[in-house]
């Protein structure tokens, strides 16, 4: 029999759970994100689709839609804007995050769960691979954030708007 490869995940189906809605949660955050990108540029959604997947880095589709609801949308009112950029502005806050999660390896010492992360830091000075005491709760207290955007992105996209015009 061959042997099997074992990591700390295997032996805790709490962390398994938590990482399984945490995939759900953040692939529907990024269909709202979608969502917005079609109100935004005031066009349907399955063109949306061409702008929104052109970029792989879901950074990069946040800052973009930044700036388009900033300086590219004139018929969205000013009010929408600034709720359109709180929202992204958190988005951008749990993407660093959810990055933190999924480019982290995850280890067991001493019966405590740790991630590393991977990524070099931003600071030239700090130390990466440097072990951080994470739960299972950690991981699902972020998902209930992501969760509390998403449902705040559905609600504002099925407020009362103007079909798009283009």
């Amino acid at each position: 029999m061959a042997e099997k490869f074992h990591l700390p995940i295997d032996d805790m189906p709490d962390l398994a759970t938590a990482f399984g809605r945490f995939l759900v949660h953040w692939s529907f955050l990024e269909v709202m994100l979608l969502q917005l990108t079609a109100y935004i540029l005031s066009i349907d959604v399955h063109k949306a689709q061409f702008v929104f997947w052109e970029f792989s880095s879901i950074r990069r589709k946040i800052v973009l839609l930044r700036r388009i609801n900033h300086h590219c949308s004139p018929d969205v009112p000013l009010k929408e804007k600034e709720t359109i950029d709180t929202y992204l502005e958190t988005a951008l806050k749990l993407n660093s995050r959810r990055n933190d999660i999924i480019h982290s390896f995850w280890v067991v010492a001493d019966d405590t769960l740790s991630m590393v992360k991977t990524a070099l830091p931003s600071k030239h000075n700090k130390l990466s691979m440097i072990p951080i005491k994470t739960t299972p709760q950690d991981v699902q207290n972020l998902v209930d954030e992501i969760a509390e955007l998403s449902l705040s992105l559905f609600h504002f996209l099925l407020s009362e708007k103007p079909a798009p015009t283009r």
